[in-house]
């Protein structure tokens, strides 16, 4: 008895070729159009959402020199203005 080892490689031709294309299809097609386009915007809103924490996260674990150095130059420009070391609210 002899196995033959052939693989199915899929149907290669269209399942729908002699049926028309009617204004269901249409209707279907654009349901279909408008229920991707919102996941994409859900999509997008996220990873614009989940960049904007990362973000922040990341200056508040490393915040700018110019952040650091914000109280000396507040600090500064009270001794510039009055002459004195002064506490500025």
């Amino acid at each position: 008895m002899a196995v033959c080892c052939v693989q199915f490689e899929g149907y290669g031709g269209s399942l729908c070729t002699k049926d028309p294309y009617d204004k269901d299809d249409e209707e279907a097609d654009e349901i279909y159009y408008n229920i991707d386009e919102r996941m994409d915007e859900k999509r997008r809103d996220r990873r614009e959402k989940r960049l904007k924490d990362e973000l922040e996260r990341y200056r508040q674990e490393r915040p700018k020199i110019q952040q650091q150095f914000s109280d000396l130059k507040v600090r500064d420009a009270c001794l510039f203005t009055t002459g004195t070391t002064c506490v500025c609210d």
